[in-house]
Parts: C-alpha cells; structure tokens; sequence
C-alpha cells in the first residue's frame, strides 16, 4: 500500500489531503491483519519447533518483533504519541521490513529441529 497504492493515487491527481486520510484509514487495517497473521505463524512455528526453539529461531524472533510493533502502533495511537505523525508510519514500515526478512528465512521442517 505504501510503495504502491499512494503514489498511485497521487498520481492519479488525488488532493494529498484525501491520500492522507485514506492512508491513515488502512493502515491501521493492514497492521491488525499483519499482527494475526504473525501470531498464527508464531503458533504453527511453535508447534513445529518446540516451544524452546521458537525463542531461538530467527524467524521467532522476527514474528515477536511484529507483535511488539502492531502493539506499538496501537498503543501509540492512544498514548502520548498520538500527536506525532511520525510513530504510526515508522511502526507500519518496520513490520513491512520485518516481513521482507521473514520471506527471506528458511522454510522450517519438522525432520530439522
């Protein structure tokens, strides 16, 4: 949506008001189904490696830190950073660059752990 979908509509010729108020619209949409579909990928990990290696898996690893920002970008959408406009960009771009790494991990296999 960021890469692609904005400057789509900036191109289009939308007013950049209209575009910020349909970002601001999604991307608390796409950051709640990024932190479901994390924390059902933390549970099938966890099935298929044991609670003791998901800790130690990189993609683990990678999956809490996407819990750890969808709760960052809700809790500062409340919190004192409400009125930075900073915080809820940042959140969304560090789980989109948290997925990137977890495309780039390593399919786990049960017959490795």
């Amino acid at each position: 949506m960021h890469f692609v979908v904005l400057p789509g509509l900036d191109r289009i010729g939308l007013a950049p008001l209209l575009i910020e108020e349909i970002a601001a619209g999604l991307r608390p949409t796409l950051v709640g189904f990024a932190a479901f579909c994390a924390l059902f990928q933390a549970l099938l990990l966890a099935q298929v490696t044991g609670f003791r290696g998901f800790w130690r898996d990189p993609r683990g690893q990678l999956l809490l830190i996407v819990l750890a920002l969808a709760i960052g970008h809700f809790g500062g959408r409340t919190a004192l950073v409400a009125s930075s406009a900073f915080w809820p960009v940042f959140t969304y771009l560090s789980i989109a660059f948290c997925g990137v790494l977890l495309v780039l991990q390593p399919v786990p296999n049960r017959d490795a752990g």
